[in-house]
């Protein structure tokens, strides 16, 4: 406060000198209210805070005294304790301060006679800005416990710093003393420092995680109403847990940290007028791609470097497999282009849609009635390469053995365009986005739960969302981006639609970990996918049983491989994901029983922890467990409590043959105006290129039915054809030739083919010099064909 008010008074003496006569003569009124309206403001706030519990007063710091009902005066003296004693300059001088705040606790609580000691104490022992607080400090009001206890909690503070080196001399020795301190310093402002320090706070957050753990069931059973503020606040004070938890750590990303489908960010960026470059989003290319890791020891690299894959392939199926290795790239190159131009940026509102003469042309090109292992098979001769080209299936949630082979295009993508690094973090992308919307005047309201999308009295159009705090907020388009079965069932009245969508197969779940090692494992690569041996049972574990796979295959990213600020030095950031069946809700005819075995998710993730760790020490010689500093797990109850996915799929509805293009949910909502849908589970599907790409398809339908014209110049049906994309005008040498000339060419092979066949007919009969006559008799035909 001192340095701005130094900052402030040059400019209040010009202020001053200039026009101080002006300043008195300023009518009362006049300068009453600028002063009196936002004070007025704040109490009503805080009036509406304290009722609805967004936060409270501490009961110690209550005085009893009400402005209106509902709002509440409290005392400053905890302020001025702990800035005495933060301020002080060394441990010293702290205490003193302590024993002063002591003996005026003392003088203050013993009914004394004569106050004249007391204010004697105040004044010659304290700074006159603390003064009004000791003064007027209600003793009659207040129980002198929590002041007391207040400065119990400095000493043990400091007491840490007499410790230094000497453990028995901590002033926590046992799981008590421990309870005692996170009571008693729960309002100090600094904490203690040091390296000793260290151990306790990892102990104190994972007995807060502890309990936390304990708490989220409970949670769950509050009343709507309830629920969740109480979710948020909970979840706001637990994620600044993680945070000093990894604290030196990049934050992680929850998912996968690589970027696929370059292409459509670099779209969406341009179509917002900006680019990834100028928003400050450095993409770094991965290579390898990816490090598989066999049971048998030997590994293979993924790579877009022809040279790299033409060696690794031809070291298990010879020079012949390079071959068929560029053939399968041509087919899913075919995929790939295909797709995007006829799936991803084109919306599927109903199944006339499907029938659009451009999309059925190609359908059987797209061998969306294969599985991806079955169109692998094709190509590579071994088990082993066969393994190699499907894993990716799993970024849709599917077994190869499921997946529509149309999507080799997941596999082409990599191969061709690369696997890309966001420097700093998945989230830098997000943050840019942030960016670019707040300067085209988008309000971003974070940690607002939405209970509710308000809808029409008749239910035929979306008119706001409902927040979870009782306010709603008007709106004439809503554009729903959770989860779509959720949002239907949790968001929107019940309907027969809703409860269907609960019944449609979904996508697998994942138990992600989430480790802090202290120290770099250089055996490990940015990418890293571990294949089980018993391959084809292992999906078969998670997509028909929905259980964890005895030997389960698995992700393992280490991000501060390619990025050093993902970890501190000299140490490493890693992220886990194993794939595993989604949660089971019970039988409505028995809720204890459910089709599939029992998920003992317990068990699950112990086997999940235990058989990563054995795995990677038996493939790559790294022993991970020792060097786990901290660490986060997500499991499927997780994904579904935290971030409201049905049953924990974390990749939405399946994408099989009937859940996808026009059998998928729509993003225009059928019978509610004005409510669209985005995300995972509607169309094109899901991962987050393809969630770009269908905001652009969401957006487009949002304008279009308000009849307004696509700002971005595209809207569907306008395509541009990336064959012609940047070479119209080109002359000389760069011109482009062929396409419709070679269509005219093949028209004249064909007609100078069937002259040919109608000359040798005619000369077979005979008739060579009277072609023409063929035509004018209606025999002639017939005695051609006998001739023949």
């Amino acid at each position: 406060m001192g340095w701005i008010t130094l900052w402030l008074f040059p400019f209040l003496l010009l202020l001053w000198s200039l026009a101080y006569q002006l300043i008195l003569g300023i009518p009362r009124s006049s300068s009453l209210w600028p002063i009196a309206v936002p004070t007025v403001y704040l109490w009503i706030v805080d009036t509406l805070a304290l009722r609805r519990g967004t936060w409270v007063i501490e009961t110690g710091t209550k005085l009893g005294f009400y402005l209106w009902p509902g709002l509440e005066i409290e005392y400053s003296f905890c302020r001025v304790a702990d800035d005495l004693i933060d301020n002080a300059a060394d441990c010293r001088e702290a205490r003193e301060w302590i024993r002063k705040l002591r003996m005026f606790l003392d003088l203050s609580y013993k009914n004394v006679e004569e106050k004249a000691l007391l204010r004697d104490h105040i004044e010659f022992k304290f700074p006159p800005e603390a003064h009004s607080a000791l003064r007027f400090l209600p003793t009659s009001y207040l129980s002198s416990k929590p002041l007391y206890d207040m400065l119990d909690g400095f000493e043990m503070d400091l007491a840490f710093a007499s410790a230094s080196g000497e453990p028995s001399r901590y002033p926590i020795q046992t799981v008590s003393d421990l309870d005692l301190y996170g009571e008693r310093v729960a309002a100090v402002i600094q904490a203690p420092q040091g390296p000793q320090v260290e151990e306790l706070r990892l102990r104190l957050l994972d007995r807060a995680f502890s309990i936390y753990a304990d708490a989220k069931g409970a949670i769950e059973q509050l009343p709507d109403e309830a629920r969740g503020p109480m979710r948020v606040a909970v979840e706001s004070y637990m994620e600044i847990g993680r945070v000093i938890r990894e604290e030196g750590y990049r934050r992680f990303d929850q998912g996968p940290s690589l970027l696929l489908l370059p292409n459509l960010f670099a779209e969406a960026f341009q179509d917002l007028g900006t680019s990834l470059e100028a928003e400050g989003v450095n993409l770094i290319k991965c290579e390898p791609n990816y490090h598989l890791w066999f049971g048998d020891g030997h590994s293979f690299e993924l790579s877009t470097d022809l040279a790299r894959m033409k060696k690794e392939i031809e070291k298990w199926e010879g020079k012949d497999g390079f071959e068929r290795y560029l053939a399968f790239l041509a087919e899913a190159h075919r995929h790939y282009e295909l797709s995007v131009t006829h799936v991803l940026k084109r919306n599927f509102t109903s199944l006339l849609s499907m029938a659009r003469p451009s999309f059925l042309k190609h359908l059987i090109e797209l061998h969306p009635f294969e599985s991806i292992y079955s169109r692998a098979a094709k190509y590579f001769w071994t088990e082993r390469l066969r393994r190699v080209f499907t894993f990716a299936s799993m970024y849709m949630g599917m077994s190869p053995f499921e997946a529509p082979g149309t999507y080799s295009l997941l596999q082409y993508t990599e191969l061709a365009e690369g696997v890309w690094y966001p420097e700093g973090g998945f989230h830098k992308v997000i943050e840019a986005l942030v960016k670019v919307g707040e300067r085209l005047g988008v309000n971003y309201r974070l940690s607002t739960p939405v209970s509710s999308i308000a809808l029409s009295t008749d239910h035929r159009r979306a008119t706001g969302v409902v927040l979870a705090s009782g306010e709603t907020i008007p709106a004439d388009v809503v554009i729903n981006n959770s989860d779509l079965v959720y949002a239907y069932n949790n968001l929107l009245p019940p309907t027969t639609y809703a409860r269907s969508l609960t019944k449609r197969p979904a996508s697998c779940s994942s138990i992600s970990f989430y480790w802090s090692l202290s120290r770099p494992v250089p055996e490990l690569k940015a990418h890293n996918i571990f294949l089980a041996d018993e391959y084809r049972t292992s999906f078969d574990s998670i997509f028909k049983d929905q259980q964890i796979p005895t030997e389960p295959s698995f992700y393992l990213n280490v991000p501060s491989r390619i990025d050093p600020s993902a970890a501190p030095p000299g140490k490493d950031a890693v992220i886990v994901l194993v794939p595993v069946g989604h949660l089971v809700p019970p039988s409505p005819s028995n809720p204890n029983t459910t089709a599939t075995p029992a998920q003992d998710w317990p068990r699950m993730l112990a086997l999940a922890r235990a058989t990563v760790l054995r795995t990677v020490l038996a493939r790559t010689g790294a022993d991970l467990g020792p060097l786990i500093a901290h660490e986060r797990v997500n499991t499927p109850a997780d994904w579904e409590q935290r971030f409201n996915l049905d049953r924990g799929a974390i990749l939405g509805l399946s994408h099989s043959f009937f859940n996808v293009l026009s059998f998928r949910p729509k993003t225009r909502h059928p019978s509610v105006k004005g409510l669209y849908f985005v995300g995972a589970s509607t169309h094109p599907g899901t991962g987050v290129p393809i969630c770009l790409a269908g905001s652009k398809i969401t957006a487009e339908q949002v304008v279009g039915d308000d009849g307004v014209a696509v700002p971005w110049g595209g809207g569907e049906g306008k395509v541009m054809e990336k064959t012609t994309k940047g070479v119209v005008g080109r002359e000389g040498i760069d011109r482009v030739e062929g396409g419709g000339g070679c269509f005219v060419w093949l028209l004249l092979q064909i007609a100078v083919l069937l002259l040919a066949v109608v000359g040798a007919f005619a000369l077979a009969t005979g008739r060579g010099g009277d072609v023409a006559s063929l035509g004018g008799d209606s025999g002639a035909w017939m005695n051609l064909g006998k001739d023949w």
